[in-house]
């Protein structure tokens, strides 16, 4: 999906983050990109912001929840759907925020026929960072689901591990207990390793940031 950094003077004008990561990653199946405009290395509340753009049309995730981080969404461009909490089809139109506290069920999504840009800040966003990175790369590879998830079970159950992320209809112990066990026995695989292409600093500096393509 075409991006380009927004002018503000807070939007950095590198393609890298310091340790030499691409600032944007994308997902050609949810028809979403993500920018790092602050990254995880370089906060000092342990935050973590970025520069949302989402297609027309675009489903973006299912209704979810987090029980470790609140996200903040201020919409830039265009206007950004949510359902949150009981309420749907709840439209931000540019320079309106919503802030999703911990453990409340939500998805954002673009119920019209233009492009939306929105902020979206994680607090803390360290982890919600690793994971963006590691589905986005493994659908990059042809091996994710249109939601961005990893296909592969074991590494399905990291990443969501790592985006502390869990769907509404499903017992939330339940998926607990099972993200934890499919977590434990990829690690004792060594699946975490898969997920070093999109985590670790690579060599070619000049790279094109990472886009998925459609599962």
């Amino acid at each position: 999906m075409p991006h380009r950094y927004r002018s503000d003077d807070d939007s950095p004008s590198d393609a890298r983050t310091p340790s030499g990561l691409p600032r944007t990653v994308a997902s050609d199946a949810m028809g979403v990109s993500v920018t790092f405009l602050r990254s995880a290395e370089e906060s000092s509340d342990a935050s973590v912001e970025t520069e949302v753009v989402l297609k027309a049309g675009g489903q973006g995730p299912p209704l979810h929840m987090h029980t470790g981080f609140e996200e903040t969404f201020t919409t830039a461009q265009g206007v950004l759907w949510f359902d949150i909490g009981e309420q749907r089809a709840v439209q931000l139109s540019a320079r309106q925020s919503v802030v999703v506290p911990i453990g409340l069920a939500h998805r954002y999504y673009n119920g019209g026929d233009q492009p939306v840009v929105f902020r979206f800040v994680a607090r803390p966003g360290a982890a919600y960072e690793r994971s963006i990175r590691a589905g986005f790369g493994r659908e990059a590879a042809g091996r994710a689901n249109r939601f961005g998830l990893p296909r592969n079970l074991l590494e399905a159950a990291l990443v969501i591990e790592e985006s502390d992320s869990f769907v509404v209809g499903m017992p939330l112990g339940l998926q607990r207990i099972l993200v934890r066990l499919g977590a434990w026995f990829a690690r004792r695989l060594g699946v975490q390793h898969r997920f070093d292409p999109y985590l670790t600093p690579q060599p070619d500096t000049h790279a094109e940031p990472v886009s998925g393509s459609n599962p």
